[in-house]
Order: structure tokens, then sequence, then C-alpha cells
């Protein structure tokens, strides 16, 4: 048996309103980053630790984008993260955690729908 290193796989996320914007993300969180978003924000229906820990998930899986401003790369922040549209953040956590947020075409999911699939998952 051939011996591997432990490693995340990365995946591209092509941004539907940022046009030509591409993201590389890990896509997941090691077991400590999780465990570190778990201990801050721990299980939770406020809707405000949810978003921050949105962002958190994201930061903590950012490689590297093409966004930026004026042939600079903006860094990877929640103050970043929050100038971008819904859909563009979706997509961005859709690659980072696995869970479908949105469609096909990039429309968000009602809230029945992501529930059913966060629940499945």
């Amino acid at each position: 048996m051939d011996i591997v290193s432990v490693g995340r796989k990365d995946v591209t996320v092509n941004l539907y309103d940022t046009v030509g914007g591409l993201v590389k993300l890990h896509s997941s969180l090691t077991v400590d980053q999780q465990a570190q978003l778990m201990k801050r924000y721990g299980k939770t229906d406020d809707i405000e630790k949810q978003t921050e820990m949105s962002y958190e998930t994201i930061i903590m899986s950012f490689v590297e984008w093409n966004v930026g401003k004026d042939g600079v790369v903006f860094p990877c922040t929640a103050e970043v993260l929050k100038t971008f549209t819904m859909r563009d953040f979706f997509a961005m956590l859709q690659g980072c955690t696995g869970r479908k947020l949105l469609d096909d075409e990039g429309n968000a999911l009602s809230l029945e729908e992501i529930e059913k699939k966060v629940k499945s998952a």
C-alpha cells in the first residue's frame, strides 16, 4: 500500500455576479478548524452567528482568487466578503462546504430545500 499525505481537495468556484471572478478554495475544513468554529459558535439559530461562521468558513478554506482593484488582489476577510452579492457568497460557501445552496443556474434554493439538504447531509 502506498503512503499518502494528509491533504484537502481544492475546488475552483466561478462567481456569478463578479464577472470573470474565480475563487480557489479547499473543499472542506480540517478537523481542527471545524472544532474551532464549533467551540466559538456551537449549534445556533442566531442568524448573526451563522453569518459570522459562514465568513470564517470561507476564510479558513480560502486558497486564492483574482478579485481586486487597480491591479491589487483583495485579501480574503469578512469585510471584503460582505461586499459580494449573496449569490457569489453562496457559491463560495457551497464550494468549501459541499452543501448545495444554489441550483445549476446560480439561483438560491428555497429555505425548505436548503434545510432538507442540510439535514440529509
